[in-house]
């Protein structure tokens, strides 16, 4: 059966209780500790040969590779609760919606079709249709996009495209090509 060391933010192996006692406030202070600030908060004064005891033994029992082990335990720590509490949020919102669903269709089944005006029957159609898009994976709404220019959708002829690819070309772009493989020039204007 194999020993389980106990993690490098516990008392190590002939650290002192009181040696113990500095690395907690050491390791307490968060990711932007010092020594200086540690002895200081020990002691309750700071002075040199304070601090020179705290580097001894910081040296001497690795505290900045402890205290940095115990930050990643923290944040390890905090996001396992955050995650946790993201998942009881989103069962305990499921569980409403479900709840309001329940209702609106209850309500919905109680209405009788001769009591709804065209626009309240357009309504429930369409948001009918949105969620069964939503429900699918698909977008609730169909968009379209134009490209315009400062009067209106721009437009130009087969002629104007083939003279801008010859200008393409000649500022030494490369050809442009169609499908097929045929340059622009290749073919006579007229051709879509």
């Amino acid at each position: 059966m194999c020993e389980q060391s106990s993690p490098p933010w516990e008392q190590q192996p002939g650290e002192s209780a009181r040696a113990n006692g500095a690395f907690c406030v050491y390791r307490d202070l968060g990711p932007r500790r010092s020594l200086r600030a540690a002895a200081a908060k020990f002691y309750g004064r700071s002075s040199v040969a304070l601090e020179r005891q705290f580097d001894k033994w910081s040296r001497a029992f690795r505290w900045v590779e402890r205290a940095s082990a115990w930050d990643r335990h923290l944040d390890s720590e905090a996001r396992k609760t955050q995650e946790e509490a993201r998942r009881e949020m989103a069962e305990r919102q499921v569980r409403g919606a479900r709840a309001l669903q329940a209702k609106a269709l209850e309500r919905l089944r109680a209405l009788r079709p001769k009591d709804l005006g065209p626009a309240e029957l357009l309504r429930y159609i369409v948001e009918a249709a949105k969620l069964e898009r939503l429900a699918l994976g698909e977008p609730d709404a169909l968009q379209r996009q134009e490209m315009t220019g400062r009067g209106g959708p721009l437009r130009f002829s087969l002629e104007e495209a083939v003279a801008a690819a010859r200008e393409l070309e000649e500022a030494d772009h490369g050809p442009v090509q169609r499908d097929g493989g045929a340059t622009l020039q290749d073919r006579s204007p007229e051709v879509p």
